[in-house]
């Protein structure tokens, strides 16, 4: 499978992918996560898969030289870190996506985009009532939170 990055400046591309999507809302739109941007932050729609099976994870990039407590100097290249609005966990197109092999190939594959992009570290929701039955946590390297 491939994968590819859709930006803020191709909202166009980015509903096309949403609307092939089983379900959505308006957490994952380019348009929600465009108005509440801070500055530096960057919108971005991961998108792995081949033809019409394919699963989109919509998130913020942040440059992370701009914490406070970092100094211009601290870092030779640009690191960044990613958030997603909100509950806008991945989506997908078929429920064949959200096996557990799937997933892991997905996993994979984004942690190579991560890797090859200086990100550091992520923060993110997943919506529970999207796709609720997906085995996305259990192969996820991730902390839950019920409360």
């Amino acid at each position: 499978m491939n994968s590819t990055i859709v930006g803020p400046d191709e909202s166009e591309k980015w509903q096309r992918y949403l609307s092939s999507c089983l379900d959505y809302d308006v957490f994952h739109t380019s348009e929600h996560l465009s108005v509440i941007e801070d500055t530096g932050e960057v919108p971005t729609l991961f998108v792995y898969g081949d033809g019409d099976e394919f699963i989109v994870y919509p998130f913020l990039k942040r440059e992370i030289d701009q914490l406070e407590f970092l100094d211009e100097d601290d870092l030779d290249d640009a690191y960044y870190d990613i958030i997603t609005s909100e509950y806008a966990g991945p989506l997908w197109t078929t429920s064949s996506m959200y096996t557990t092999e799937v997933l892991e190939s997905f996993r994979d594959a984004f942690g190579t985009y991560c890797r090859e992009n200086n990100i550091v570290a992520e923060f993110g929701r997943l919506q529970p009532f999207i796709n609720s039955d997906c085995p996305m946590i259990d192969v996820l390297d991730a902390t839950t939170s019920k409360d």
